[in-house]
């Protein structure tokens, strides 16, 4: 057998080579449609299914402590709370955290800022990683007061240290403090996130009884025999003995509800990406499905153009099996070829991906084309032979060898089989084809929804930039203050700047502190907790420059940080719970360790999410009556002409104060905007691809198959138009069969869009998944394409010569 099948590939081949044009839309084909699979099957192997570069990964947590009584989802751990659970929790092994920050980096070169984590010395052991040069924190060091040292990444130490050998032992310059390397972490490994350029200890002292400030995440690895749910239980019953690290009877009233959110680590690192990710995997697998079926009805054509030389074969004395082999031949080769056009575009798929480095997915830089994603394109091209070349080997061993040799075997009833199984090919693609179209038409309405979402400010024309002082040189309060406003007013003298400020931390750029807050004619009851709101430091021209509208009282100025007016602002959702039916200013409230009059109202903003409610927002000054620790400022300014057009002259103005201060986050407010909505966007491009892809393909099957009708009854067609028939109604002939096809594939595929859509729910925003728009529109784009589709094959019938017809027939 496998010697007759080599035989038939060599055969196939040749054939193949003979209609060049055929081998060529076949591959082009069923490639374009394989690589597009195995471009985001990459993406779902690194990303989703291939685990975290540690030993025994399956066994490292993380977990979030649920605070939703306080108006946070969760929280990380606070000191207190963290050596609470290191020190009395039964089940993991080991337990370290992280906080994650920005921190500027001098000498050996101009000055950038580097992402930072500051880790326990217990990090690395739980991961189980070890440096490739030198060494990790101990636990002698990571205390206050302890050395200070650093340990850089494998991409920093080639980048800006030239990979030098004698790294180990040197000293650099970070946020203005001089650190001792003691280590490079090995190529690859970037926890927590891609950008991490360095680590240093983060020191905190066991005897701490900072218990409210919830800032550190923790990672840990299971005990044997330990579960996720186990741990859980764990987790939950350490934090009923909250009160043993410091907290009163108000945090459990107020804040913590008692439960926890525990989830490996490879979990939490993927988020919410994993399912537009296997969605879009889906909708490329339906574009395959409809290319196999376009490509399986041209060998449907190709079947009946040689019927005659099958029955030849089959009266020569070649069995069934043998036809159907020899018929299989043939997809094989098409199949092979296009999974090997697939794995080039796969390649150059993963790496248009790594560049554009998309913010919806996680772990991108680990996507690749590995042996996995090559078994996946094996298999795939497998499928692909079956799917391409099982209908036409049925129908040719179905060959009946004495009709079809008596003048070419030309048969009514076997014309219509023919019609039928391309029928059902064409309604497959349709349905398939409709199902995506609803899809996408629903991520795109989900788009145009948040893209006119008013997130509270106006983004039109705005320059953002960031600039961290280091302590050492900057003591937090006044002299930070100072800098950050002599900077702003340099910056709105500039030509062409209309409005300048700056904030520590812009809206939908994540960030920011979330704190308690005391209200003070609104006093608590016996173990009451205050309500928590997001808390910002600003700027005098900050909301002008954001266009966010001051609606009762005034801004800050220069007086509210110089002179500590003891001033704050809040937003309008603020007192409109708190203050409906009277004007909040001259109130007080204390959203840190002072009390501060209320001096004006402000138009809400969002900071989460523009699919989030607006959140409650609270803006201090620079400094206030009880002193100040910005060391961190985002700029925002709003120009008449372009914004980008001004950042050499702020570099200037910039390193004329301090040549040592990197700027960093340069863009356009626009696209902080459209960051916040990365995952949607992504999702809505790749599935409006696929969609318009299928919708190609789908007029393509009509098209075909109306032709091949046409071809199938030319003889028919010379009769009727003998007979006084119209050209009109000849059209309408064909029209009608294609109007057909498109309604039944059309019905089937809305009536399966009622259970695919149902995997969008959670990523829809302002629509159901019942849109009414989407659902007549998809419809009725689909029927419009298949009618255009058929009516050159149908003009083509209705202008038969008779003659013509009754020659070739």
């Amino acid at each position: 057998m496998i010697d007759f099948f080599r035989r038939d590939l060599r055969i196939a081949a040749r054939v193949l080579l003979r209609s060049p044009g055929f081998a060529l839309v076949a591959v082009l084909t069923v490639g374009i449609a394989i690589g597009a699979n195995a471009s985001i099957f990459s993406v779902v192997s690194g990303v989703l299914l291939r685990p975290l570069p540690y030993p025994a990964p399956e066994e490292l947590v993380t977990f979030t402590l649920d605070a939703s009584k306080g108006g946070a989802p969760e929280l990380p751990l606070s000191p207190a709370g963290y050596w609470h659970f290191r020190n009395k929790n039964q089940r993991f092994e080991d337990l370290g955290g992280y906080v994650s920050t920005v921190q500027p980096l001098t000498g050996d070169g101009p000055p950038e800022q580097v992402t930072i984590a500051a880790v326990t010395w217990s990090l690395f052991p739980t991961l189980g990683r070890a440096p490739a040069k030198g060494r990790t924190f101990t636990e002698e060091e990571d205390v206050p007061g302890g050395p200070n040292l650093v340990i850089v990444s494998d991409g920093l130490w080639s980048t800006r240290y030239g990979s030098d050998p004698d790294i180990v032992g040197r000293t650099i310059e970070l946020n203005g403090v001089a650190r001792e390397v003691i280590g490079v972490m090995p190529k690859g490994f970037d926890f927590p996130s891609p950008e991490t350029g360095v680590w240093i200890p983060l020191r905190l002292d066991p005897a701490t009884q900072n218990f409210g400030g919830h800032f550190i995440t923790p990672v840990a690895r299971l005990a044997e025999g330990a579960t996720p749910g186990l741990a859980k239980a764990d987790v939950e019953q350490l934090i009923g003995r909250f009160g043993e690290a410091g907290y009163g009877p108000s945090w459990f009233n107020g804040v913590f509800t008692g439960s926890a959110t525990v989830e490996q680590l490879h979990a939490s690192i993927i988020g919410e990406s994993a399912r537009p990710l296997f969605i879009v995997f889906g909708a490329l697998g339906f574009v395959f499905l409809i290319a196999c079926s376009n490509i399986a009805s041209l060998f449907l054509v190709r079947t009946k153009a040689r019927t005659r030389e099958i029955a030849v074969r089959r009266a020569m004395g070649a069995t069934r099996g043998r036809i159907v082999q020899y018929t299989l031949a043939e997809s094989t080769l098409i199949a092979l070829a296009s999974g090997v056009l697939g794995v080039l575009l796969a390649v150059l798929g993963t790496r248009v991906l790594a560049f554009l480095r998309p913010a919806a997915i996680p772990r991108v830089d680990e996507v690749s084309v590995d042996l996995v994603v090559i078994g996946f394109v094996a298999l795939t091209a497998l499928g692909a032979s079956f799917l391409l070349g099982v209908l036409p080997a049925l129908r040719a061993a179905a060959v009946e060898v004495s009709g079809a040799l008596r003048e070419g075997g030309r048969s009514a009833t076997a014309g219509r089989e023919r019609q039928v199984a391309r029928g059902m090919l064409v309604v497959t693609e349709i349905a398939l084809a409709v199902i995506l179209l609803v899809g996408s038409g629903l991520m795109v309405r989900t788009a145009r929804a948040l893209h006119e979402v008013d997130p509270g400010f106006d983004t039109e024309d705005v320059l953002t930039f960031s600039i961290a002082l280091p302590p050492v040189a900057y003591q937090p309060g006044e002299r930070t203050a100072a800098f950050f406003h002599e900077l702003t007013e340099a910056v709105r003298r500039l030509p062409g700047v209309t409005a300048a400020g700056a904030i520590d931390a812009l809206p939908l750029a994540g960030g920011g502190p979330f704190l308690a807050t005391t209200i003070e004619d609104r006093p608590l009851g016996p173990d009451e907790f205050p309500p928590a709101f997001h808390v910002r430091r600003v700027t005098p021209g900050y909301f002008e420059a954001m266009g966010i509208p001051v609606l009762d009282g005034r801004a800050f100025d220069v007086n509210d940080h110089a002179a500590r007016l003891g001033t704050t602002m809040i937003s309008t959702n603020i007192r409109e719970k708190y203050w409906p039916d009277r004007s909040p200013l001259g109130r007080r409230i204390a959203p840190s360790s002072a009390f501060a009059e209320i001096v004006g109202v402000v138009g809400n903003v969002k900071t989460v999410g523009l699919d989030e409610p607006f959140d409650e927002f609270v803006y201090l000054p620079m400094v206030d009556s009880a002193g100040g620790a910005v060391t961190r400022m985002s700029f925002v300014v709003r120009a008449a002409g372009d914004p980008l057009a001004l950042m050499p002259r702020i570099r200037e103005e910039v390193r004329s104060r301090d040549a040592n201060l990197p700027i960093t986050g340069i863009g356009m407010l626009e696209g902080t905007v459209a960051d916040s909505m990365a995952g949607t966007t992504f999702t809505t491009l790749l599935l409006v691809i696929a969609a318009g892809i299928a919708l190609a393909l789908g007029a393509v099957g009509i098209y075909g198959l109306i032709s091949f009708i046409v071809g199938e009854r030319t003889a028919e067609i010379g009769i009727r138009m003998s007979l006084g028939a119209s050209t009109g109604s000849v059209m309408r002939l064909f029209l009608r069969q294609a109007w057909l096809l498109a309604g039944a594939g059309i019905v089937i595929g809305l009536i399966a869009s009622l259970l695919a859509t149902r995997l969008l729910q959670t990523l829809l925003f302002g629509i159901s998944t019942f849109d009414a728009l989407t659902w007549i529109f998809a419809p009725v784009l689909f029927f419009v394409v298949a009618t255009l589709a058929c009516l050159l094959p149908a003009h083509r019938a209705a202008t038969v010569d008779p003659a013509t017809a009754f020659r070739q027939s």
